[in-house]
């Protein structure tokens, strides 16, 4: 039977039921006393992985992405565009290279070899002679490691990019506080005027076909002001906030006012931060 490691490894992988129950097919298919299990199981196994791309990277979503064209003899995204697909979204070739100065085409060989390899390790020669014993169980490693390598390299790009992105997000996110009037500050005081930012985080949240998702974090020092003209009063305050932000794929860093979503925790104004305190410490 297959290293359980590189099992556990796969299982984890699999994104739904149906997918865990095909896998259980295959090793089924490679414990039995057919002849031919091997061949069964590597065709298993190929339909898997085929099924594991085409949920996560289907159709439709593939063929928004700028970069896709149908390949010669395809009728639709072929594996390796759906894996290019989970590795960069709709990001383009200009963006990758000329911005993150990343290479896309080393990216693409990475998947090249990743897929050959799977494809060299999940088929047997028409008339080889039947696998047994040690011999079966390294063709069934080799296989499931091969499938894992895959997707393994679709998060080594996935997070090169991502890695690459997110030191330019934060000055970015400045301009947000300016231009965005935020409704957990509105209910503290009639006016107020933000005067620092200080980022915690800024991350790539998701990459899709047409528009990618950034998550940041931080903390914000404002002053609330009250009373008229006569009788100001003002209170210097800091909070820290999350902000989510849209952009799309075509314009990776130029936010869409209406996506973005500022939430700023002003618990501690109303005391809430000290009751939690206090429960926990019961």
């Amino acid at each position: 039977m297959p290293n359980e490691g590189l099992v556990k490894s796969l299982r984890s992988r699999l994104p739904d039921e149906a997918c865990v129950q095909e896998l259980d097919d295959a090793l089924a298919a490679l414990a039995g006393d057919n002849r031919r299990r091997a061949q069964h199981f590597a065709v298993t196994l190929r339909e898997l992985f085929g099924h594991v791309l085409s949920s996560r990277a289907s159709n439709d979503v593939v063929e928004k992405c700028a970069w896709y064209a149908v390949e010669q003899g395809a009728r639709g995204p072929t594996r390796r565009q759906r894996a290019m697909y989970l590795s960069r979204g709709g990001l383009s070739d200009a963006f990758i290279r000329e911005t993150l100065k990343l290479d896309p085409d080393e990216f693409h060989a990475d998947l090249r070899k990743a897929f050959d390899e799977l494809s060299e390790n999940t088929h047997i020669r028409p008339g080889a002679p039947p696998l047994t014993g040690d011999a079966l169980d390294e063709f069934a490693d080799g296989a499931i490691a091969s499938f894992d390598e895959v997707f393994d390299v679709i998060d080594e790009v996935r997070a090169s990019i991502k890695e690459a992105i997110e030191p330019n997000l934060q000055n970015e996110a400045a301009s947000v506080f300016i231009a965005q009037t935020i409704d957990d500050l509105d209910i503290l005081a009639g006016r107020y005027t933000t005067e620092g930012v200080m980022f915690d985080e800024a991350s790539v949240v998701e990459i899709g076909a047409e528009y990618i998702h950034y998550r940041i974090t931080g903390t914000v020092d404002v002053e609330l002001h009250y009373g008229g003209k006569s009788d100001p009063a003002q209170i210097d305050e800091n909070f820290p906030f999350t902000c989510t932000v849209v952009a799309r794929v075509d314009e990776p860093f130029k936010f869409i006012d209406k996506m973005t979503v500022m939430e700023v925790d002003t618990s501690s104004w109303f005391g809430d931060d000290d009751e939690a305190a206090e429960a926990a410490a019961k």
